[in-house]
């Protein structure tokens, strides 16, 4: 049994899914007027895919936010939608406290994933300076920290597709 919940803000999909699944959810929330995948609701909604509006994305944002005001910084954070596996990873490392539940530890892949890592790490600027640790326990990621600054650059000077091809290229040499 698949486990779907209809709210008025969307179609939240909580149970893995084949994508001929996919396609039929897709086209059913379509019809209600969610056009929209936000995946990052997925990780505080412990949702496997989120179908939505715009404006639905922004109330379900705001519900999780509020339901995380009265948390610490870094479970407000872990709870938030500003997560993926990339950064789970590296708050893992850096808090010693299992986060990656189903998901395996894992590089960013993206710039999308690179910008949560950037902005958790500017979250908590001291664990830039440990991000060593990360690589220490997962070795996939000792080339990506070694170029970090650069990424940071790119990432900052919004140079997305050379961010890609840069990370691209530096995770080739670590595989």
């Amino acid at each position: 049994m698949i486990r779907i919940e209809l709210h008025d803000e969307g179609v939240i999909v909580k149970d893995p899914i084949s994508v001929n699944m996919v396609k039929v959810l897709s086209k059913f929330s379509s019809s209600l007027g969610f056009k929209t995948v936000d995946a990052g609701l997925n990780i505080p909604l412990e949702a496997v895919l989120v179908f939505t509006s715009a404006e639905g994305s922004k109330l379900l944002r705001a519900k999780v936010e509020e339901a995380n005001k009265n948390l610490s910084a870094e479970d407000a954070w872990m709870h938030g939608c500003d997560t993926g596996v990339s950064s789970l990873t590296i708050f893992s490392v850096m808090t010693g406290r299992n986060t990656l539940g189903v998901w395996s530890p894992n590089v960013p892949m993206d710039h999308a994933d690179f910008g949560r890592c950037f902005r958790l790490l500017k979250k908590f600027p001291a664990w830039r300076e440990r991000l060593g640790e990360v690589a220490e326990k997962y070795p996939d990621w000792k080339e990506l920290v070694e170029h970090w600054s650069e990424f940071e650059r790119l990432y900052t000077d919004k140079n997305f597709n050379n961010l890609y091809e840069s990370m691209k290229k530096t995770r080739g040499k670590a595989c």
